[in-house]
């Protein structure tokens, strides 16, 4: 996968249950062990932006501080996770975020006001994706400005049914 735009098509939707009504087009995730996204998940302190820039200093400083070692930027939205946590999982945030900012799928996030309020690049106090190995990995963060949401995907324990 090379572009953002190819994300939309790697969530990997499943079949279609046949207790669904026939007219909603529902189909649920299915779970790929080496998912592939064009997002890349990089060393958080060296994460860039499309455009080349990087968090800004007390960012980086308290993702440092929480634990956060591996990062993917989609669109300006931040999502951050210790060394131990899922990259697979970590993707699959990747490619349902670029596909919520992306509905489209033309590699372009749809509503400028949407990425401006979530660009952790422009706006160190926007929200950001927070994934970890267990509770405490997950935990609120103060010293990350902004609020972090947990992605919770370590409940799963493995079972990939749930993923």
């Amino acid at each position: 996968l090379n572009t953002a735009n190819q994300a939309c098509c790697v969530c990997g939707g499943g079949d279609k249950p046949n207790s669904v009504d026939k007219t909603y087009n529902y189909r649920p995730l299915k779970y790929f062990p080496n998912l592939l996204s064009p997002f890349k998940i990089q060393n958080c302190q060296n994460l860039q932006d499309a455009n080349g820039n990087k968090l800004n200093r007390k960012v980086r400083k308290g993702l440092a501080k929480a634990g956060k070692k591996k990062c993917i930027e989609v669109f300006g939205l931040l999502i951050a996770g210790t060394q131990r946590a899922s990259s697979n999982f970590m993707r699959y945030f990747a490619n349902i975020a670029a596909q919520l900012l992306d509905t489209d799928c033309d590699g372009k996030p749809d509503d400028q006001n949407v990425v401006s309020m979530i660009n952790k690049f422009e706006n160190e106090d926007a929200p950001w994706l927070n994934i970890g190995h267990d509770h405490s990995s997950e935990a609120e963060y103060p010293m990350v400005p902004g609020y972090g949401y947990s992605g919770q995907v370590w409940k799963a324990h493995g079972n990939t049914r749930w993923a």
